[in-house]
């Protein structure tokens, strides 16, 4: 709605609406569309992207795979270590009693060592220690 005071004051309001819609366009939208980036660079962006990703989620995939194999192995063989350190015990030339403690502790470790590695295998970042590295196969 125009008030009239004078005739030229009803022209004088549309037109510095008009100019301020201009003004701001100008130092506004135009500057922001400039820093835009071209579609054809974003474009390459958003492959290099996607294959970073897919390569970080095959390394996750591998060691996820790692940790359960390995927990895998040390939940059902990880009792051999009674049999297997009193045997590199004497072939040491030390008590096959010695290696007889200590192959049950290390069987106790890796089976549940690896129960744990079988659990928390998506947790990649997670590592269980097992006494000499685990069972061999």
């Amino acid at each position: 709605m125009l008030i009239e005071v004078s005739p030229m004051r009803s022209v004088t309001m549309p037109f510095l609406a008009v100019a301020a819609l201009f003004i701001f366009a100008t130092l506004w939208v135009v500057p922001v569309k400039a820093f835009q980036t071209p579609a054809f660079i974003s474009t390459a962006f958003q492959k290099v992207e996607t294959k970073m990703e897919a390569m970080e989620n095959s390394v996750y995939l591998d060691e996820a795979q790692i940790k359960l194999t390995t927990g895998l192995s040390n939940v059902l063989v990880g009792w051999s270590d009674i049999l297997a350190e009193p045997e590199a015990a004497l072939e040491n030339g030390t008590s096959p009693w010695k290696g007889l403690g200590k192959g049950f502790v290390d069987a106790f470790a890796n089976t549940f060592g690896g129960l744990i590695q079988v659990v928390t295998f998506p947790l990649t970042q997670l590592d269980i220690p097992l006494p000499d590295g685990g069972v061999e196969l």
